[in-house]
């Protein structure tokens, strides 16, 4: 229910604006409308604890807030970008969370960060390295991109492999980029084998080609597959499902999650 109310909320552009108000004001909204994806950390087995969490493309730290609430000893590395969401300083308190004001991708580069604009208000959480993805993003949900100004700021980028972080969970939402993201945490995908979370969306890359399939065969290579979580459970991906928001784990990605 709350996904058909989130898409008649996007298909336009007062009411997105107004979504994301209301995402920024009220928190236990976001909290009730998301929480699902994440309820899966409620069964981390407690000697992975002292992992970390990479957060990629953490926008506004919704996210880090419901992980936080889930368990507010979980170590959390956000990583965003566009500094304008660093302005708040709303988990000084947490010594297990830190803001990282630069995306990841699969090397060390300063890029341009296009953000859409209508009326003078930022969509930024359609933030992307590609206006053609922020395109195809408005195109999916029926919204006029002649309508917006894009604006672009230079971001930093780094190759997150060179960290090489100890880590049981990537959520990555970083609109269309997410391969290059995947393919700078090589390293730590193959000896780790994290539980991945990814927006499935209708993005193409230049040669026309879908990237979530490009993604799946990317992280086919460390044997994942596509999974769901419901009921308690993660569950083989299903077309008919047609969830948002799709899990990659290999085999040994289990070893996290107590049955």
């Amino acid at each position: 229910m709350f996904q058909k109310i989130e898409k008649i909320l996007r298909s336009n552009y007062f009411l997105y604006l107004f979504f994301i108000w209301i995402y920024k004001k009220f928190n236990f909204i976001f909290f009730i409308i998301e929480k699902k994806q994440f309820e899966f950390l409620y069964k981390i087995k407690q000697n992975f604890i002292n992992y970390v969490i990479l957060n990629i493309g953490s926008n506004y730290n919704q996210n880090c807030r419901i992980i936080l609430n889930i368990n507010k000893n979980f170590k959390i590395l956000n990583f965003e970008p566009n500094n304008l969401r660093f302005q708040n300083n709303e988990f000084k308190k947490y010594t297990n969370v830190k803001n990282l004001n630069f995306g990841a991708l699969n090397e060390n580069i300063s890029k341009k960060l296009y953000i859409p604009y209508y009326k003078g208000y930022a969509l930024d959480s359609l933030g992307s390295l590609s206006k053609k993805n922020i395109k195809s993003y408005l195109r999916e949900n029926n919204l006029d991109a002649s309508k917006l100004i894009f604006k672009s700021k230079i971001c930093k980028f780094v190759k997150l492999d060179k960290y090489f972080y100890k880590t049981f969970f990537l959520k990555i939402d970083t609109e269309g980029s997410e391969i290059k993201v995947l393919k700078g945490l090589k390293r730590t995908i193959k000896k780790y084998n994290p539980i991945i979370l990814l927006e499935s969306n209708g993005y193409k890359n230049d040669n026309n080609l879908s990237q979530l399939k490009i993604i799946e065969k990317f992280l086919k290579i460390y044997k994942y597959k596509k999974f769901t979580y419901q009921n308690n459970r993660f569950v083989p991906y299903e077309k008919n499902l047609k969830k948002r928001d799709i899990f990659f784990l290999s085999q040994l990605s289990f070893k996290y999650i107590s049955n």
